[in-house]
């Protein structure tokens, strides 16, 4: 296996596990209520965009239903317009979308695991 695409992969899930670890028993409305928490997520989305990112090409056409130009313009909206983050699109997005997104790419080391075996 590609160890930068390894490294990209495991970026993603490293940041996926410490947004979940972070909100772990979080509502909406404390999320809300905690700019720190909302920051820290919001630079963990920001990191899980850019190597999505890069990711696209390589596995874009081979897994088509994954959000990758999703995920990149979140990154884009959060790095250029911060100030106009809703909280709540934020904490349901990162609720509904990330374990989704975290099968996904523990689906996609697992097939590149099973291509080289």
């Amino acid at each position: 296996m590609d160890s930068k695409v390894i490294l990209r992969l495991d970026s993603v899930v490293r940041h996926i596990d410490a947004i979940q670890n972070d909100l772990h028993g979080v509502s909406l409305e404390a999320f809300k209520e905690n700019d720190l928490l909302l920051r820290a997520t919001c630079f963990s989305v920001v990191q899980i965009g850019e190597p999505m990112n890069k990711l696209e090409t390589l596995f874009g056409e081979k897994y088509p239903s994954l959000p990758w130009r999703l995920s990149n313009r979140m990154r884009i909206f959060l790095v250029h317009d911060y100030d106009s983050v809703d909280a709540q699109i934020v904490y349901e997005t990162v609720k509904d979308d990330l374990p989704v997104l975290k099968a996904a790419i523990l689906a996609i080391k697992n097939d590149m695991r099973q291509e080289l075996a």
